[in-house]
């Protein structure tokens, strides 16, 4: 008497009926993050030294603050898109956001990727438990 014990490869179709809900956990997180950056530089404490630039008065960051918008350039040049249906990418497109991320200790990226990781890995943890990432 034999036995015979098979298993059926369907791992990829599987994987692509996931491709859905784990596509929008990425989007929310990718879009998320965009969001949380922009606030990060537009509200929130700014301690830095005071000054005038023609007729304006503008209140500069702290170090360890996010930067002070000024121009609006940092927070127009902030993008979010999505590169594919499972991978997404924030851009600062302001040549000097890099510095004042890194190099002069204002940040603003990593804080709102911080923010948002916790309710992406959630949602994934869902996803692949079996339920749906919350929109």
């Amino acid at each position: 008497m034999d036995v015979t014990v098979t298993l059926t490869d369907r791992t990829q179709r599987y994987a692509a009926s996931l491709t859905p809900a784990l596509s929008a956990a990425v989007r929310a997180a990718t879009f998320g993050i965009e969001a949380r950056a922009k606030v990060n530089i537009q509200t929130g404490p700014k301690s830095g030294r005071k000054y005038r630039r023609g007729k304006k008065w503008h209140r500069a960051s702290a170090k360890g603050e996010a930067p002070a918008t000024d121009s609006g350039t940092l927070v127009n040049s902030i993008r979010g898109r999505m590169d594919s249906p499972l991978e997404g990418s924030v851009t600062v497109g302001a040549a000097y956001g890099a510095r004042l991320e890194n190099g002069l200790d204002r940040p603003f990226l990593s804080p709102a990727l911080e923010a948002v990781k916790p309710a992406f890995e959630a949602a994934i943890a869902a996803v692949l438990a079996g339920g749906e990432a919350r929109r």
